[in-house]
């Protein structure tokens, strides 16, 4: 079966950043011991979440989820977006923003 010139580079992007990925975590694990990161002042007070391409689905299954634990007072704060499409970033942050009041 052929594939697309499409096809083909989507691979090669995934098969790369994959790579990368793990020579990146690998470093940041020899770095950072889990002792070292327990033991940061406040480093377990708070988990602050970022969101990578929330789409329809993490729109509806993630950001909407959190907001409302962190509205129930739960230790989560809701940081950052990237998305390709502006209109659904917007939307995202809109959406954080009026559910945290950040």
């Amino acid at each position: 079966m052929m594939m697309s010139n499409e096809a083909q580079s989507r691979r090669t992007f995934l098969q790369r950043t994959s790579t990368v990925t793990t020579a990146v975590a690998a470093g940041a694990s020899i770095s950072l011991t889990a002792q070292q990161a327990t033991s940061a002042p406040g480093s377990n007070e708070r988990m602050r979440i970022g969101f990578i391409g929330p789409g329809g689905r993490g729109f509806g299954a993630h950001v909407k989820t959190l907001c409302e634990l962190h509205s129930e007072g739960r230790s989560i704060d809701l940081v950052s977006i990237a998305e390709v499409y502006d209109v659904q970033r917007d939307k995202v942050a809109d959406h954080i923003a009026k559910q945290t009041g950040r």
